[in-house]
């Protein structure tokens, strides 16, 4: 069945004309991604931690994959909801997939700071860009032999996609600090418009860069959430985010109720993890306080019970009380996917028992 959201302009190739064969263009895309030198050169690369430190960590290999994970789910999704998106009308997971796995390419090692001393070294020829460097990449660099060096000839939607910037660096007032094309890449954007300048409405400048594709404002929110959740996972991990810290910096910071929702899940979730690596404990269920409390010392000893009860394959959690043992045992269970059963007197006064 022909996608209709896209034409056969989406389709067409910067540097000539590519084989085909079973696969569309945009699998192709894809494909030559993922075998790419390129692409695996991206496992010695980090954002946080220096290579080869812990075995636990992300690097930008493993991040990209993830990326391209949340970006293709993203997809299914809108294609799933109701909207305008149709079984012949949809964005194609394939391309989302292939810009989500090219979107870090061009990054170099040590993470930002990298990319900024860099940055500062270049000023005076033109400036360094991650992004622009991803371009540079798949149209010029992606693949060198004894033939020589060149491009993947990448098609249209997908330099639409992996262009997050389509500002040109020389386009500036003021030299930029980061989010520029190099001017040399002129062509490339000049060839994502079709060979049409960019709308002159939207200018150079930062309303130029807001510019963008819906691929490639899917692989952001997927970039935005695979980086923003993980960083924070290995950080803590590593033993660099701790609970003081966090707090330290969330003081003054964090004042609304959303905010101090989240910032309370997140120390809870810490705080559950150390004490189940004290315990040996594989995942430690703490329930969410803001569902029925009971504010009983209980709760620690009943979290810790299910948790091993849960890793020993129990489905089902028992106990016998009338007061907070039963609560707590209900609400940890609950936390934990389990069932829970209160066993009570036979003759316990009708005020106590609450359906």
């Amino acid at each position: 069945m022909t996608n209709r959201f896209y034409r056969a302009f989406d389709s067409e190739t910067l540097g000539g004309a590519r084989k085909t064969d079973y696969r569309n263009a945009f699998q192709i895309d894809r494909d030559r991604i993922i075998h790419a030198h390129a692409f695996r050169k991206l496992q010695s690369k980090t954002q946080v931690f220096l290579s080869g430190e812990y075995d636990f960590y992300r690097t930008r290999l493993t991040h990209s994959m993830e990326v391209a994970q949340i970006g293709r789910s993203i997809c299914q999704f809108l294609r799933t909801a109701k909207g305008p998106l149709k079984d012949d009308f949809f964005i194609d997971s394939d391309l989302v997939e292939a810009v989500c796995l090219a979107h870090d390419m061009g990054h170099p090692p040590f993470g930002h700071s990298g990319e900024r001393t860099l940055q500062e070294l270049m000023a005076r020829r033109g400036g360094f860009e991650g992004n622009a460097q991803t371009v540079h990449l798949l149209v010029e660099t992606m693949y060198q032999d004894s033939q020589g060096v060149r491009g993947m000839q990448p098609t249209r939607a997908l330099l639409d996609g992996v262009l997050k910037y389509k500002t040109l660096y020389g386009e500036f007032k003021a030299p930029p600090a980061n989010h520029f094309l190099y001017d040399t890449q002129e062509d490339v954007r000049g060839f994502v418009f079709g060979g049409a300048a960019p709308p002159r409405a939207l200018g150079p400048g930062e309303r130029l860069n807001r510019f963008k594709s819906i691929e490639c404002q899917i692989m952001d929110w997927a970039d935005d959430a695979a980086y923003s959740l993980n960083d924070i996972v290995d950080g803590v991990k590593a033993g660099f985010l701790t609970i003081d810290r966090i707090e330290a910096w969330a003081d003054g910071r964090v004042g609304d109720a959303l905010g101090l929702r989240l910032l309370d899940e997140l120390l809870g979730a810490i705080r559950a993890d150390r004490l189940a690596a004290e315990l040996g404990l594989g995942e430690l269920w703490i329930k969410d306080d803001t569902a029925n409390p009971t504010g009983s010392f209980k709760d620690r000893v009943v979290s810790v019970a299910l948790t091993k009860a849960r890793q020993l394959g129990f489905k089902v959690a028992a106990c016998a009380s009338t007061g907070n043992l039963a609560n707590s045992v209900a609400a940890h269970a609950a936390r934990a996917g389990m069932e829970s059963v209160v066993l009570i007197p036979h003759d316990l006064e009708k005020a106590k028992v609450t359906m």
